[in-house]
């Protein structure tokens, strides 16, 4: 079984910061905690872009000729596309798998680039 990279980042209003991560092929696992808590956290969906950026939570992906943004659907506890615009119906979101991901590129984040 493939073991993901478990890692996140943090907006603290200018910027982004990696702030832990965890380590599953050490004995210990190796977490830091983030430089605030009241800062918005995102962790890493183990899946990279069709340039090999990283996709994080709250990242703004363009797929299907739609700009869809990363989040994590507690329910279903998954990873989804949330398709902005799009009637439920239709499918207003769709999952975050591997095998789609060559199709998407990393546009922005919901921080630096809301408005996209």
């Amino acid at each position: 079984m493939e073991q993901r990279e478990i890692k996140f980042r943090c907006w603290d209003g200018k910027r982004f910061n990696e702030w832990g991560y965890l380590d599953p092929y050490k004995v210990g696992i190796v977490f830091v905690s983030p430089p605030n808590p009241k800062y918005p956290t995102q962790q890493f969906t183990g899946l990279k872009d069709c340039k090999g950026n990283d996709i994080y939570e709250g990242d703004i992906v363009y797929y299907s000729g739609l700009n869809c943004i990363v989040e994590w659907d507690k329910n279903d506890c998954k990873f989804i596309l949330k398709r902005e615009g799009v009637q439920k119906q239709i499918g207003q979101n769709a999952p975050l798998k591997k095998n789609n991901i060559q199709q998407m590129e990393v546009k922005g984040n919901i921080y630096e680039n809301a408005r996209l």
